[in-house]
């Protein structure tokens, strides 16, 4: 299995010029709307690299090294092929990747609501070697998983604990598993970032 190192672990949502930067629900919502695409970039190489300090910040990764671009697009809930189990969820995405020749299609469903941004459950299909390795892994996160407490602003932090149900289906066959988890989320820097394709914007740094 490929590992995968995520390029940068920032919420970088643009929203103000400010020196410190305030993220509400709304500025989040206003970035779901369907049809719309985010754009990731992944580092499948490298190891490590140098986050920065606490506080107020920069970040310039307009030089660093991706090998897989990512463009999830913001779908209406109703046509993911789980949106039947995941109707807690308001929002959803949808993206496709191939790496390594390993191509494979997600769904996500959030709900963003009451000032809080929660996983509700993600559906992928992984398509490797042709139609007779299709398998489907299925998490369903009990309670929701909140990963944003709005606002957010430098200082602000979140804990909470739950259980993450996995479900993989691999030739016809089920099996299910279950992981505890307990997680304190802060936002521990602000400040500017600049992206690979050379775009700048002003971001939170949020420390899992």
């Amino acid at each position: 299995m490929k590992k995968l190192t995520f390029l940068v672990l920032l919420f970088s949502f643009f929203i103000s010029t400010q020196a410190q930067v305030t993220i509400t629900q709304s500025n989040v919502e206003s970035l779901l709307t369907v049809g719309t695409t985010i754009t990731t970039y992944v580092d499948t190489i490298s190891t490590s690299f140098d986050i920065g300090s606490t506080g107020q910040s920069s970040w310039d990764f307009s030089g660093h090294p991706y090998q897989t671009v990512i463009d999830i697009v913001n779908i209406d809930p109703s046509t993911s092929p789980v949106a039947n189990r995941f109707t807690a969820g308001n929002y959803a995405t949808y993206s496709t990747v191939d790496v390594g020749g390993v191509v494979s299609e997600s769904w996500a469903h959030v709900s963003v609501q009451n000032n809080i941004y929660s996983d509700i459950g993600t559906h992928s299909i992984v398509y490797e070697g042709g139609e007779e390795g299709i398998k489907t892994i299925t998490t369903e996160f009990n309670p929701p998983e909140i990963i944003y407490q709005f606002p957010l602003t430098y200082g602000s932090n979140w804990s909470q604990s739950g259980t993450r149900d996995f479900e993989i289906e691999i030739f016809g066959f089920k099996q299910g598993f279950s992981v505890d988890y307990s997680v304190t989320r802060t936002i521990d820097a602000y400040g500017t970032l600049t992206m690979p394709d050379g775009t700048t914007i002003d971001v939170l740094r949020v420390k899992n």
